[in-house]
Formats: C-alpha cells, structure tokens, sequence
C-alpha cells in the first residue's frame, strides 16, 4: 500500500501523522493530472488518427502519448 496522504510513525502503538495541506494538494494534483493524462492517452488510441468520434477536433498539440 502506497503511503502518500499519511505519514506512519512505526512503533507501539503504531501513530498516524497529516502531512502538511501544502503538500497534500500538490500529491492529490499529480495524482488527478496523471490519471487525466493516461485518459486522454487511451481514448486517443481509440480513435483513427487522434480524432475523437463526433467531435470533429483533433487531440491538443503537445498532449503526445
């Protein structure tokens, strides 16, 4: 299991830390952008050409997969 939110002080009893807000949001957005990033790069394999089904747009430049 990934500890990204919490930090775990091992010891008896075990403890439980917060990390800082700051640092949170950062992790959540990284973890949000990355997972928008790997949808993007599925639906455009999907699709001929990089074009979306009955968007008539092609995928944004520089979002290469």
């Amino acid at each position: 299991m990934e500890e990204k939110y919490v930090q775990i002080i091992e010891g008896e009893p075990i403890h439980f830390s917060c990390i800082r807000p700051k640092e949170l949001i950062s992790r959540i957005r990284t973890d949000f952008l990355l997972s928008l990033y790997e949808t993007f790069c599925g639906l455009h394999a999907l699709s001929p050409e990089g074009k979306f089904i009955g968007s008539g747009e092609s995928a944004e430049p520089g979002m290469g997969c």
